[in-house]
């Protein structure tokens, strides 16, 4: 199924996107002209599109817990030239089906509505009379009538139903379609800055060239106001004694910078106490130590980085130049669904290379956008696998790491 998507979402940004761009432009403004609009319309499209909703509750770390609906696509059409029709921009929500049992068991097709101004049911050919009930189902579900969904034709774009109107989005479903596009684009720009979160390492202690100089800080002392006078005690009982602010307010303990309580009868700290803190420098022992683990974690990942540069020589020019530009771990999953030979899970990957989950869906993404590799089987159930631009670009029999390809085959 996921191949088929695939193929489906590829029609979108081709020549039969336009056409349906076209027509359904056409379709909503009756001063559209076909020919006038073929040559001026201008349209985006947005694949897997996720729009985001607060569920009013909370996370266990306090923070908004959210749920989201994913459309396969998302058409920005601008039916005319900028200075004309600039505000006649509108949206078009997209659900591409290619199989028939993937349409017809399909029971979340109602909560894509109320995003988009449109919504459309894309299918092939073969499969138009079931999208037409389906999209009728849905209409009359989520709306009360049958004619709010429509249906085309994804290899040709022709328009098989039209919507009777535009769908009422509230404000905020604009804003946070509009939200997730801006977030999509700006993370995907070329020229953006990227390190992968894995190349990045932690530092327990501040650096030395930012530690502490005692005798660049002073800490201030609270003064001390001068005592209410006590009012008469006319009833012969005793009263308690009036409290100072400094008997009562006291700075927070500092323990970690080597800063003590300040109290009412403390003075500030000297210099002394600062530069006998944790900040004080490393013995050349522990300067040594340092230096050694990192050096190890240097060379392992140099030895790691030569193997698989090694391995990639066998690849198509095209596909060693992606593949070299990703991170290590990106490159590790790589070889790992490759050396399965078949569909292999995301799980099985994980446990394979010991990975957390994160790790692993930043680096299946990655490939998945170098088309390096593909999913395939259903969301449950299927696999990653290489692409054809993954898989060996060399001629067996020639190949100078013939020994340890397992896919070698002798001439």
């Amino acid at each position: 199924m996921g191949k088929v998507h695939e193929e489906l979402k590829a029609y979108l940004v081709d020549q039969p996107g336009k056409a349906f761009a076209v027509a359904l432009t056409c379709e909503v403004y009756d001063w559209a002209n076909p020919v006038a609009t073929e040559l001026y319309i201008r349209y985006k499209v947005f694949e897997e599109l996720s729009v985001r909703y607060d569920t009013g509750e909370l996370t266990r770390r306090k923070l908004k817990k959210m749920k989201h609906y994913r459309f396969d696509a998302v058409f920005f059409i601008q039916p005319g030239m900028a200075s004309l029709n600039q505000g006649e921009c509108f949206t078009v929500g997209v659900e591409l089906k290619g199989q028939k049992y993937d349409l017809t068991g399909d029971d979340k097709m109602g909560k894509y509505l109320g995003w988009t101004d449109f919504f459309f049911i894309g299918v092939p050919e073969e499969l138009v009379e079931e999208a037409l009930n389906k999209a009728s189902q849905v209409s009359e579900s989520a709306c009360g009538n049958s004619d709010m969904v429509g249906v085309f034709d994804v290899k040709t774009g022709t328009i098989y139903k039209m919507p009777s109107r535009r769908q009422e989005v509230p404000p905020e479903n604009r804003i946070a379609v509009m939200e997730q596009i801006i977030y999509n684009e700006v993370f995907n720009m070329t020229d953006a800055v990227n390190i992968p979160l894995e190349e990045i390492e932690v530092l327990h202690r501040m650096p030395e060239s930012l530690e502490l100089v005692g005798s660049n800080i002073t800490t201030p002392t609270l003064p001390t106001p001068p005592t209410p006078p006590t009012p008469p005690n006319n009833d012969g009982l005793k009263t308690e004694p009036e409290h100072t602010l400094s008997d009562i307010i006291t700075p927070p303990n500092n323990d970690e910078l080597g800063v003590t309580n300040v109290t009412k009868n403390d003075t500030p700290p000297n210099n002394e106490v600062l530069n006998n803190s944790n900040n004080s420098e490393l013995s050349e022992e522990e300067r040594a130590a340092r230096y050694a683990a990192a050096k190890a974690r240097q060379d392992v990942r140099r030895e790691e980085m030569e193997q698989l540069s090694e391995r990639a020589a066998k690849l198509s020019e095209e596909a060693r130049g992606s593949l070299m530009s990703l991170p290590l771990k990106h490159q590790q999953v790589f070889w790992a669904i490759a050396d399965a030979g078949e569909s292999i899970q995301a799980h099985a990957v994980r446990d394979q290379l010991g990975f957390g989950a994160n790790t692993l869906d930043r680096a299946t993404s990655a490939l998945l956008a170098a088309k390096l590799i593909e999913r395939q089987g259903s969301k449950k159930f299927g696999g990653y696998v290489v692409t054809p631009l993954g898989q060996c670009g060399t001629e067996c029999g020639t190949c100078a790491i013939a020994l340890v390809c397992p896919q070698h085959q002798p001439v």
